[in-house]
């Protein structure tokens, strides 16, 4: 009976820790399968890159790196320890009877053991150049994890928006498609009963519409596939499904590029990840030059030895402590003074090299800068061109239902309609991806992220 309840107890147990690993399986399960926003899917990414995670252990171990050179200066100590065979030893100090041969006396066991360092007094800032090169170094890889999460939300946002835009573009050919190929069946049956005003080179014309609106629907599939793709890995989730909401374009007011580029002077990580190697360089030369210098330093001893049984106490002393002012200095003066150039100017190429990215980065943001400026005038260009081709379409589709316009001016319609809609829905997804672009390239926040959330109550088609 206590077997039986024993065996049902651990039944039990295990059942409660299966539920208890699988539930986050489900809820990852339940989160890829409801449509996710922006926000959450870049959570999502950021929680599951790997290359974020790497930054985090990089982080870490500058950190550890830092505390070494915080701590260990002071413990450089060294422990010795040693089994002995020895000869046995009586008499006094200074007297003994044994025989010079110690061949020809007993032996024993014996023990010693010594700790010797010393402490640094005065080093002529040698560590203080090792901690400034390790908090360089702790700040470099915190500035290449921001790197790291910049791409991450760059990529994410791009795909999401590249989505959108094909979800949006296949709403429209779904739209206008069947009014088509309804339009041409019309044409082919008039063709086939032979009416005087069925003309076959419109029948041709119209193929030739439908051919193109097709080749453009492939391309959008393609554009969904790719989306999909990527925020799948970028997210780790299984399927990725997001709001129905229309496209729509960031509500961004671009200042002059020569705000942007004095902002990224300061905030741009890449930049500042050179300054942190400019600081570690500049420690290099400081550590370099103090080697001219001796190191100053309180050495400290301690020596015992143990020799149960095999000479008297009065004949040896147990422990042996020592203390003094010790001097170490390298005197390889010459090698010094080289080595010392060598760092010399490797803190002169990290300065010309932070120069030249700094040069790169007013480049790389006037030309994002001149991407936003297009786009949005683009944006601005379409939004009710696209409005008017639409009514264009409606009308040209309902009058060619009533025999009121010809074939050619219904795929006048047709064709203005779909130039006219595809090209803003383009410059919008370019005016999105810019603004992320040039966010990436500033290195901080344009805009708060909830202004790149998509919003679901308006209609682009809306009059």
């Amino acid at each position: 009976m206590r077997r039986a309840r024993t065996a049902k107890l651990f039944l039990l147990l295990a059942l409660y820790a299966g539920a208890a690993v699988l539930a986050p399986a489900a809820t990852a399960q339940e989160a890829s399968v409801r449509p996710l926003d922006l926000q959450e899917l870049t959570a999502l990414a950021e929680h599951h890159s790997y290359g974020l995670k790497a930054g985090e252990h990089a982080v870490s171990a500058a950190i550890a790196q830092l505390d070494e050179a915080r701590i260990s200066p002071f413990f450089q100590f060294r422990a010795r320890g040693g089994l002995a065979w020895v000869p046995d030893a009586n008499g006094v100090s200074g007297y003994t009877p044994d025989s010079y041969n110690q061949l020809n006396r007993a032996f024993g066991p014996g023990l010693t053991g010594s700790i010797e360092g010393a402490l640094p007094l005065w080093t002529f800032g040698k560590i203080s150049a090792a901690r400034d090169a390790a908090h360089a170094g702790v700040r470099a890889a915190e500035l290449n994890r921001e790197l790291t999460r910049a791409e991450v939300r760059f990529n994410v946002r791009r795909a999401y928006f590249g989505l959108a835009l094909a979800l949006d573009a296949k709403q429209m050919i779904s739209e206008g498609l069947p009014k088509l190929q309804q339009a041409l069946e019309q044409l082919d049956e008039r063709l086939k009963n032979r009416e005087p005003d069925a003309d076959a080179t419109e029948r041709y014309r119209m193929s030739t519409t439908l051919a193109e609106i097709k080749a453009r629907s492939a391309e959008v599939q393609h554009l969904e596939s790719v989306s999909l793709t990527a925020l799948k890995a970028l997210t780790g989730l299984a399927n990725v499904e997001i709001p129905a909401c229309p496209l729509t374009p960031l509500p961004f007011v671009p200042k002059s590029a020569r705000e942007y580029q004095e902002l990224a002077r300061k905030s741009q990580p890449m930049l500042r990840l050179l300054e942190a190697a400019q600081t570690a360089r500049h420690a290099e030369l400081d550590a370099t030059s103090a080697r001219f210098f001796p190191d100053l330093a309180l050495g400290l001893s301690v020596e015992s030895q143990y020799v149960p049984g095999r000479t008297p106490y009065a004949f040896y002393t147990p422990l042996t402590l020592g203390a003094a002012i010790v001097a170490k200095w390298d005197l390889d003066l010459a090698g010094n003074y080289f080595r010392t150039e060598r760092a010399r100017h490797k803190l002169l190429e990290v300065h010309e090299q932070r120069s030249l990215a700094a040069e790169a980065s007013d480049v790389n943001i006037a030309e994002k800068h001149a991407a936003v400026i297009d786009a949005s005038e683009r944006v601005q260009a379409w939004e009710s061109g696209h409005r008017d081709a639409r009514r264009w379409f409606v009308t040209a589709a309902q009058s060619y239902q009533l025999g009121l316009i010809t074939v050619r001016e219904l795929i006048e319609g047709v064709s203005a309609y779909f130039k006219a809609r595809f090209a803003h829905l383009q410059s919008m997804y370019d005016l999105n991806t810019s603004v992320s672009g040039l966010e990436q390239a500033v290195g901080t926040s344009l805009l708060p992220d909830a202004a790149f959330r998509q919003r679901c109550d308006e209609d682009p088609d809306e009059d």
